[in-house]
This record gives C-alpha cells, sequence and structure tokens, in this order.
C-alpha cells in the first residue's frame, strides 16, 4: 500500500486533485473469485512499416485505461477505435490466448488476465507481420473453456 501526498489539506478533510489510483482496484482485488467486466484496447505501433499491434485485456477501471492510453500515447502508437466490450466478464488468472493468424507473429501466445497497478505497466498481447494483409482478425480465447471473449477486424486502410 502506498499513501498518496494530498494538494491540501482543509479543516475536516485532505484534497486529492488527480489521485494515481482507483477505488474500483480495491474492489477488483477482493473479487479474485468473482467475474469482473473487462475490456480489450487495440493500439498499432506507427514507427515500423510493418504492422505492430498491442491488444490489451483488462479490468474496466479508468485508471488502468487512462495508464494504457498515456503508455501507448508515449510509444507513438494509435488506438484503434474497436468496441471495448468483451462478450464474457472474466475471473482473475483466467488464461487467454489470441487464436493463431497466418503469418502472424503472437507474443506471448498465452497470457493470464491481472489486475495491476496503474502505475505498473500493463501487459499485452503483441501481433506482428512481415506480409501485409488485407485484413488482421483479432480473436481472444479463454483457454479452459474456448469460448470466444472478444474479436475484431481491422482492414488494411486502416493501418
Amino acid at each position: 500500500m502506498k499513501l498518496e501526498k494530498p494538494d491540501r489539506v482543509e479543516p475536516h478533510h485532505a484534497v486529492l486533485e488527480n489521485p494515481k489510483f482507483s477505488s474500483l482496484g480495491i474492489i477488483f482485488k477482493k473479487m479474485f473469485k468473482q467475474k469482473i467486466n473487462t475490456v480489450a484496447r487495440l493500439y498499432q505501433i506507427l514507427r515500423f512499416k510493418m504492422p505492430i499491434f498491442h491488444l490489451y485485456l483488462l479490468p474496466n477501471d479508468p485508471s488502468l485505461i487512462k495508464a494504457v492510453d498515456e503508455h501507448e500515447a508515449n510509444c507513438h502508437s494509435q488506438r484503434i477505435e474497436k468496441p471495448p466490450g468483451t462478450l464474457i466478464s472474466l475471473k482473475i488468472g483466467t488464461s487467454v490466448f489470441v487464436q493463431t493468424l497466418d503469418d502472424v507473429t503472437i507474443w506471448p501466445e498465452e497470457v493470464k488476465f491481472q489486475y495491476l497497478d496503474a502505475e505498473k505497466l500493463q501487459q499485452y498481447v503483441e501481433l506482428s507481420a512481415e506480409q501485409m494483409q488485407e485484413k488482421f482478425s483479432f480473436t481472444l480465447v479463454e483457454k479452459r473453456t474456448n469460448k470466444l471473449i472478444w474479436k475484431a477486424d481491422v482492414k488494411r486502410g486502416v493501418f
């Protein structure tokens, strides 16, 4: 646990103007056994000729989403607008993978759904392709049940 320094102290309370935590984080950490609403975020790295994408699977926590957006902006990435909501909620520790794509390198091949503090680098799957394709299909699948979690297509004109 880390204490935040208040921006100002009033007679009956302290004020945090831009807190670096989310009260949802406390709730998520208590609910390891319950399913959590999740979002997927897709970014393309713009500084390379070949298409490289970062695919995040996050708890639906505004502080985490903001931290990822800021990190990717610093990496000169562009968010690709796709519906962020997943088809199913997940438990912390659920293993997921990106369904295999032809001629696409996927690293890591499998990740566990985690809740990490917003100050930490969030895990993502990196997808890269030597050959330009007409369309990339991103499909996240739960490993144990083989259920579809999230799917999106990106056409060539976007990347």
